[in-house]
């Protein structure tokens, strides 16, 4: 669903590369020397925001997979249990039903919240990381300009 980790550890080095000051890119990456503040602190505000929305999608996938591991759990529940309810047991039919008005809902919840939700989170974030890819990787920053640029970087909240 999301762009490769490994992808995204190399371009987080290769732009760590250039903010140390070295610039270690291939040199069919490299391109004219960048010395820009605006664009420079455009791609260090995008880089941030690109790790604040990773740290959030791995929230969001933790809670999204703990969500699906509960539902398949009722409902695995709910199929074990289907033959030894004793249908003369008015108890055991309403504990039933309760367990299957219970995984309904779960599996919905999930189905008709969750995935839509964490799903266009997961498109959000990709988008983000595409523009990020698009504008800033392979740039070659000015190494004295991007740390001036740091010390006063703000970025806008997104």
């Amino acid at each position: 669903m999301d762009i490769g980790k490994t992808a995204f550890a190399r371009r987080r080095w290769m732009l760590a590369a250039l903010v140390v000051g070295g610039f270690a890119l291939p040199a069919e990456a490299q391109q004219s020397l960048v010395s820009s503040p605006d664009v420079i602190r455009a791609c260090l505000c995008q880089q941030q925001s690109v790790s604040r929305m990773a740290s959030e999608l791995a929230a969001r996938r933790q809670t999204y997979e703990e969500r699906k591991r509960q539902a398949d759990a009722l409902a695995a529940e709910a199929a074990s249990r289907k033959s030894q309810v004793d249908i003369n047991d008015p108890a055991a039919i309403a504990a039933y039903s309760d367990l299957l008005g219970r995984r309904d809902a779960a599996l919905h919840a999930l189905a008709d919240e969750l995935t839509p939700q964490y799903s266009a989170f997961v498109a959000s974030y990709n988008q983000r990381v595409a523009q990020y890819n698009q504008q800033c990787v392979g740039q070659s920053f000015d190494a004295a300009v991007m740390n001036q640029v740091k010390q006063n970087l703000v970025c806008p909240q997104q």
